[in-house]
């Protein structure tokens, strides 16, 4: 059948009119999504109930992906980072649903919807030394459903880490210590991400008081080739280890840069040479 009469289908006169209220909101949605392809903000043509919809899909469609982060010394899987993916078309990488519940004022609908489902991944997580490391939007710290004890993350708070980039400002989290002191005495520890490339970093070290600090893979990429990377790095890490946080180093690609950063005392490290992101906790290699 031609796509043409396909479209004129949806429109016949002796349809019900549940049906054909139906098939109009498909039709808009296909106008909505050919406008994004061509360029076209649905924002800028007053199309929030589009952005709902397409977002309300986005969150179905959601899925977990897990890459492995691995103690280099030791050749094991420390834990897991989660990351967000969906099937909506336009929606799939994590911050294209981020940005869209900005938006719409859903982040904490969408934070909701990550806990859960890494509750129910973490049941199949072995080792149970294992951690899984789970990024947080600052908005989700001014969600109650993040403190409460009987929440299915919370049951499994001893291994989780919460990461929250330094590039994030927290001035809209109503009490960033006290916010950070409740976590902490369910059992969540915490990362500060994107390490390296922020002037804010010193700030998210002092609010957050991190077990981990994840060096942005900016710092990473070429390493082995780059002699002012490498000193910074080898700083970073003296400086983490008078802190008693961790260095993990992300973003790592090649067993050259791998080299060059255990030379550099980084043992913990994540990267595509070890295993890229997938459904489920795949193995590692090392």
């Amino acid at each position: 059948m031609a796509e043409t009469e396909s479209v004129h289908l949806l429109l016949v006169d002796d349809d019900p009119a549940s049906v054909r209220a139906a098939r109009l909101r498909k039709i808009g949605q296909l106008c909505l999504d050919a406008q994004e392809i061509a360029g076209f903000s649905p924002w800028r043509t007053g199309e929030r109930e589009g952005m709902e919809i397409r977002l309300a899909w986005g969150i179905r469609l959601m899925w977990l992906a897990f890459q492995p982060v691995v103690g280099w010394r030791s050749r094991r899987v420390v834990g897991y980072e989660t990351l967000v993916r969906s099937d909506q078309p336009l929606l799939r990488r994590p911050a294209d649903i981020l940005g869209a519940a900005e938006r719409l004022g859903r982040v904490q609908e969408v934070g909701r919807a990550v806990r859960a489902r890494v509750a129910t991944a973490a049941e199949c997580l072995t080792p149970a030394s294992a951690k899984i490391f789970l990024n947080l939007h600052p908005d989700d710290l001014n969600d109650d459903d993040l403190y409460d004890k009987q929440a299915p993350l919370s049951k499994l708070a001893s291994r989780v880490v919460l990461e929250l980039t330094a590039r994030a400002s927290l001035r809209r989290v109503h009490d960033v210590a006290g916010s950070i002191a409740r976590l902490k005495s369910l059992g969540f520890r915490f990362a500060v991400d994107d390490i390296g490339v922020t002037v804010t970093g010193d700030e998210a070290f002092t609010r957050l008081q991190p077990d981990f600090a994840k060096l942005d893979t900016s710092l990473v990429r070429g390493v082995n080739a780059d002699s002012r990377r490498q000193s910074i790095i080898r700083s970073m890490k003296g400086v983490c280890d008078s802190l008693d946080v961790v260095l993990v180093a992300e973003g790592v690609k090649t067993a050259a840069e791998r080299r060059t950063l255990v030379a550099l005392g980084c043992d913990l490290l994540q990267g595509d040479l070890f295993g890229k992101p997938g459904r489920g906790f795949g193995a590692a290699r090392f």
